[in-house]
C-alpha cells in the first residue's frame, strides 16, 4: 500500500518513480519483507492515497528466499506454471491498454487478448494461476485458455479484483519473481543490514568471480543463524563465511563456513548456518561471501541511494591486502550482504553417546 515505503526506509533519489504512492517493484518488496516482514491485510488493509504508518501490526513471516524468473523477456508458458506450481504466486510486469478495456469498466466477464505496443509494461500483477475454462475473449463465444490474476486495485474492480488473460497477451510475464522462502517471524530475531535499499546496483567488471564484506557489531548479545545476500545472476558457486574480526587487510577468526552452494536464479538468498553462532554484544562479526556467476561479469549487488555505511569491502579474489571499500566513481555503496540473528538460546550439542557402536540394552549417556 501507499504507505509502505515509509515503513521500509527507501531513499531513493527524488524524482525517482518508485516509492509510496508512485508504485515500486519486486527488489523493493523482497528487501521490506526480509528486513521486517508480512501484515495481515485484515490489519492494515490497501488504501489508495498516501496514508499514515500503521506499526501496531503484528508481522507474520518473514523472507528468506526470492527469484527472479524473467527480465525484459516473457518466459515460456510451462515455465511459468512450473514457477506457480511449486512455488506459488508469481508476481510479473505487463502492459496495461486501457483501449483495450483495461479500465474501471472491466467486470471480469471475458478475457484480456491484446497485443502491447512495445517491448515494454507499466504495470505490476500477481500471476495465481491458470485455466482452460475462462470467459471468452472480447467477441469470442468459447471458453478462453489463459492466466488467472490478481490486480492491485481493490476488491471491487473486475472479477473480485481478479482478471483473465490470454498466454502471452500484453507482454505478461515479464519481469516475473517468486517467493521460495519464508520462515515464521521470529520476535526475538533480528536483520543486520547496511543496504538499507537492497540491490539497486552491482559492481563488477573484471571477472564472474567476486568477493564481498560486511561488518557488523553485535548491539547486544545473541546468536548468528544465516548470512543473506543478493546474487545478480544464475550461480555456479557460493561460499559463505563468518569471521569475528577484520583489520581492513584481511578477515580472521573463522567462526563458520558454509561452501559450495549454487542458485538457479539471481535474487535473495539465506544460507544457515551450520548451528547457531553466539556472539556477545560489541563484538565485531564479518560476514564474507564469495560469489561465481554464470555469465554477467557484476556479481556483488549494490545499494547506491541508502547513507553508506563504510563497512562493507569487495575482493577480487579475496586475498589478504585485496580488499577495498565499496566504491564506484569516488562514491561509497553498500554491499548487499546481512547477517539474521536470533536471541534464543541455541539446542545442546552432542559431543558423545557412549555406547556408541553395537547392540545396547542397557543405559545409553549422551
Amino acid at each position: 500500500e501507499c504507505n509502505w515505503r515509509e515503513l521500509s526506509g527507501f531513499q531513493n533519489p527524488p524524482g525517482t518513480p518508485f516509492g509510496s504512492c508512485d508504485g515500486g517493484n519486486g527488489m523493493m518488496l523482497a528487501s521490506l519483507f526480509s528486513q521486517k516482514g508480512t501484515v495481515l491485510e485484515s490489519c492494515d488493509p490497501y488504501v489508495a492515497s498516501d496514508v499514515g504508518c500503521n506499526t501496531t501490526c503484528p508481522y507474520q513471516q518473514t523472507l528468506l528466499d526470492w527469484r527472479l524468473i524473467s527480465g525484459r523477456v516473457v518466459p515460456s508458458t510451462q515455465v511459468l506454471k512450473q514457477y506457480i506450481y511449486q512455488h506459488g504466486p508469481v508476481e510479473a510486469s505487463m502492459y496495461v491498454d486501457k483501449s483495450q478495456g483495461f479500465d474501471n469498466s472491466y467486470d471480469g466477464t471475458d478475457t484480456f487478448n491484446y497485443a502491447a505496443p512495445g517491448p515494454d509494461t507499466n504495470h505490476g500483477v500477481l500471476i495465481v494461476g491458470w485455466s482452460n475454462n475462462l470467459p471468452p475473449v472480447p467477441g469470442g463465444s468459447t471458453p478462453a485458455d489463459g492466466w488467472i490474476v490478481k490486480n492491485s486495485w481493490g476488491r471491487n474492480w473486475g472479477d473480485g479484483g481478479y482478471f483473465y488473460m490470454t498466454y502471452g497477451a500484453a507482454n505478461i510475464g515479464m519481469y516475473a519473481a517468486s517467493v521460495h522462502g519464508w520462515q515464521d517471524y521470529d520476535p526475538n530475531g533480528d536483520l543486520w543490514y547496511h543496504d538499507e535499499d537492497g540491490w539497486s546496483s552491482t559492481l563488477g567488471g573484471a571477472g564472474t568471480t567476486m568477493w564481498g564484506l560486511a561488518r557488523f557489531t553485535a548491539p547486544r548479545d545473541t546468536s548468528v543463524t544465516r548470512v543473506e545476500f543478493w546474487t545478480t545472476d544464475v550461480t555456479t558457486d557460493v561460499d559463505v563465511y563468518l569471521y569475528d574480526s577484520f583489520d581492513g587487510t584481511a578477515p580472521s577468526g573463522l567462526l563458520a563456513q558454509v561452501l559450495n552452494n549454487s542458485f538457479g536464479e539471481a535474487g535473495y538468498h539465506s544460507v544457515p548456518l551450520p548451528q547457531p553462532v553466539g556472539v556477545s554484544s560489541g563484538d565485531d562479526v564479518v560476514a564474507v561471501v564469495k560469489l561465481t556467476n554464470v555469465s554477467y561479469t557484476y556479481p556483488i549487488a549494490m545499494d547506491q541511494h541508502g547513507p553508506p555505511s563504510r563497512r562493507t569491502f569487495t575482493s577480487g579474489d579475496g586475498s589478504p591486502g585485496s580488499w577495498a571499500e565499496a566504491q564506484w566513481e569516488g562514491k561509497y555503496w553498500d554491499a548487499g550482504i546481512r547477517v539474521r540473528t536470533s536471541d534464543l538460546a541455541p539446542g545442546p550439542t552432542v559431543t558423545s553417546i557412549t555406547p556408541n557402536s553395537g547392540e545396547n540394552t542397557g543405559s545409553v549417556h549422551i
